[in-house]
C-alpha cells in the first residue's frame, strides 16, 4: 500500500512539474508589442458663433437708433448671403435709472449671436456694419462639425 501511495505521489508530482513546464515555454514563444499613445491634428474649424453687440449712440444732435443699426447687419449678412436663421437675439439692455422721466442720453442696446461656416466671411461683415455702433464682438465658439 505504501508502494502504490508513493507511486501515485511520484506520478502526481512529476505531472505538475511537467505542466509547469509546458506552461512558461508556451508563455515565453508568445510575442507581443505593447503600443499606448495620442494624437493631435489641426482643423479649420467649420462652425463659427460670434457673439455681437450693437448700441445706440449719438452722432452730433441725432440719434442714431437700434432699428438702424440692426438693419445694417442684416443689409451686410444678405450681402455675403448668409441667412437671417444664422442670427438669433441673446440679449437685450439698457439702464435708465430715472423712472418718471425719459433721460435722453439712454442708449438701449442688443446681442446676437451669429452662425457662420467659413471664418473668410467675418471681414466682409465687419466691413459694411457701423463702427460706431458695435460694442464689441467676441469668438464665442469655434468648432467643427465632423469632430
Amino acid at each position: 500500500m505504501k508502494t502504490c501511495l508513493l507511486k501515485y505521489t511520484a506520478l502526481l508530482a512529476f505531472l505538475s512539474i511537467a505542466a509547469t513546464s509546458f506552461a512558461q515555454d508556451a508563455m515565453s514563444n508568445n510575442r507581443y508589442i505593447e503600443v499606448s499613445g495620442s494624437a493631435e491634428m489641426k482643423i479649420k474649424p467649420d462652425l463659427i458663433y460670434l457673439n455681437i453687440m450693437l448700441r445706440e449712440y449719438a452722432d452730433g444732435s441725432r440719434n442714431i437708433e437700434l432699428k438702424t443699426l440692426e438693419n445694417g447687419l442684416l443689409k451686410a449678412l444678405k450681402n455675403q448671403d448668409i441667412e437671417q436663421d444664422a442670427l438669433e437675439i441673446t440679449n437685450v439692455q439698457g439702464y435708465n435709472w430715472q423712472r418718471d422721466n425719459k433721460r435722453p442720453d439712454f442708449k438701449a442696446g442688443k446681442s446676437y449671436r451669429l452662425k457662420l461656416n467659413s471664418l473668410d466671411k467675418i471681414n466682409p461683415i465687419l466691413a459694411d456694419l457701423d463702427p460706431k455702433g458695435i460694442e464689441y464682438i467676441n469668438l464665442e465658439e469655434a468648432t467643427h462639425t465632423k469632430i
